[in-house]
């Protein structure tokens, strides 16, 4: 009964009684089949056995091969047991656990894969933890939670961790209390994430090491609208989330003499900064053509911005299917643009978007502030989604401080090209951008990128090669030595934040679930 009781706490179950095709599929199986043995055993329990199968021997007699309704067993159980049953038959048409199923539950701490009796214990679970950054390099710890099913309204996960390079103590967190109102919200959610990493190292002039880092608080509010049917697929919500960060990098550069090379003298202290978001987010993972939709509203210290996304998905007759994305963004400044504050991590851009660009700390990156090596390689899929990566020249990024906008098309390939077992795409996107349309703007109006996606893990970590590119790009890739080989060309993305819906083929935000931003 635990998975009925989980429906039953989220607000998702069906009454007993509800028709056969009026039941969604998870419900079809537990309540119609697990949650009505239930009742029928607490029914036997109550009449006893002997009088229960004298009940049902009659019900068969009198209504085989018939078409008999849920009165026409409470009359003949009733008639039969001389006795009135209208408070158990009352329970066919109430959703919720059945009575004497939710009770008080027991704390127990319990390691790994102890064994589980959810019903009655409720379970702090501790588990080890391993990470990496090129950073802290392994981060060695454990996993603190109380995630059960039937999930209780107060949650928490709590991951402390040791960096073995960086010999500092890291980690993250998530706090978390859930209501369900009977109303026009479905859930309210008040929850808190914490993380704490280092993003920066290096070595002053006497070969010791530095290490910069961040924190992060990101208390939330989030109210979940409710279906108006159960069998609909889709979910709305708006979200507000507040972003408290403070940052520490080095404080300054020094000359040795020795050998006429700069190094950080020390590491500064933390500078503090915060972003507020508002959020409006609905989606409908149904099998055929899911789609999604994301408004964002943002406001930090002098500046606003507006991101829209939207995704929707094209199934294939044969399997498969194409992947589209749009995206656009609106930046714009409180109080003016004299302001001495950088804000260039805010303004939107139209190529991959490295660590360093990952303003709220949200993504994972192996290498948040690496500009050599495979690491740097890496980038997450925000703004305008086009795979490239130009650090070398900014100018080439399609980056503004007042809109951009972007297409990006992902397509499965046909098995006869592909085989199944081999997670193999193509991908194109376009983008355009505010700079591109100015007089004598120092790139074309559209840039666009295409090549081979390579998906593993359902989407969890994709590789990219693009094989196609504005001639904006390969002009300037060209001159710089290696910078047109292969590997160069090379990116990637990590997203554990995102699932992969059933029958779909696309990223889906998971909704609350806390974040390890390394």
């Amino acid at each position: 009964m635990v998975l009925v009781n989980t429906l039953a706490q989220e607000r998702k179950d069906q009454p007993i009684s509800t028709s056969s095709d009026n039941f969604t599929s998870v419900n079809y199986n537990l309540i119609a089949h697990t949650k009505a043995a239930g009742w029928l055993q607490q029914l036997q329990d109550s009449l006893g056995t002997i009088l229960f199968d004298s009940c049902m021997r009659t019900y068969f007699r009198q209504w085989a091969f018939q078409h008999p309704t849920q009165e026409d067993l409470r009359v003949v159980f009733e008639n039969t047991g001389n006795r009135n049953l209208a408070g158990p038959f009352t329970q066919l048409d109430a959703t919720g656990p059945l009575p004497g199923a939710a009770h008080p539950k027991k704390i127990r701490p319990a390691f790994l894969f102890s064994g589980r009796n959810t019903d009655q214990i409720s379970y702090i679970d501790i588990a080890p933890a391993i990470g990496y950054n090129t950073y802290d390099h392994i981060l060695a710890g454990a996993v603190i939670h109380n995630f059960n099913l039937p999930p209780t309204p107060f949650q928490f996960l709590l991951a402390p961790l040791y960096g073995t390079n960086s010999h500092q103590f890291t980690g993250a967190g998530y706090l978390g209390y859930s209501w369900y109102p009977d109303g026009v919200f479905q859930k309210i959610k008040l929850g808190l994430e914490g993380a704490k990493f280092s993003d920066l190292s290096g070595s002053d002039s006497n070969g010791n090491k530095l290490f910069g880092g961040f924190y992060k608080l990101a208390p939330s509010l989030r109210f979940t609208f409710k279906n108006r049917t159960a069998r609909s697929t889709s979910e709305k919500w708006i979200e507000w989330r507040t972003f408290l960060i403070g940052e520490k990098t080095f404080s300054g550069y020094v000359q040795k003499s020795t050998d006429s090379m700069s190094y950080p003298d020390a590491i500064g202290p933390y500078h503090f900064r915060y972003l507020n978001q508002l959020s409006f987010n609905i989606d409908d993972n149904r099998v055929l053509y899911p789609y999604k939709a994301l408004l964002q509203l943002q406001q930090g210290d002098r500046f606003y911005r507006i991101n829209l996304t939207a995704n929707y998905f094209f199934n294939y007759e044969k399997g498969g299917g194409l992947d589209l994305r749009f995206f656009a963004a609106k930046f714009g400044y409180l109080g003016g643009t004299s302001s001495s504050l950088d804000l260039t991590i805010y303004q939107p851009k139209l190529t991959g978007v490295s660590g360093s660009e990952d303003y709220t700390y949200s993504n994972y990156f192996v290498g948040r502030n690496d500009y050599t090596g495979f690491s740097s390689q890496q980038i997450m899929i925000r703004d305008g989604g086009l795979k490239i990566r130009v650090p070398n020249f900014p100018f080439l990024e399609g980056r503004s401080d007042n809109w951009v906008s972007a297409l990006n098309l992902s397509s499965t390939l046909p098995a006869a090209i592909v085989p199944r077992w081999l997670p193999l795409k193509v991908f194109l996107d376009i983008g355009t951008y505010a700079g591109g349309w100015q007089d004598n703007p120092v790139t074309s109006r559209f840039l666009y990128t295409g090549g081979l996606q390579l998906s593993l893990f359902h989407n969890v970590v994709n590789f990219y090669a693009p094989l196609i590119y504005s001639s904006d790009f390969s002009d300037q890739l060209k001159t710089l030595p290696g910078q047109n080989t292969f590997f160069k060309k090379l990116s990637f993305s990590i997203d554990l934040q995102h699932i992969h819906p059933k029958g779909a083929g696309h990223n889906y935000v998971t909704g609350n679930t806390p974040g390890f931003p390394l």
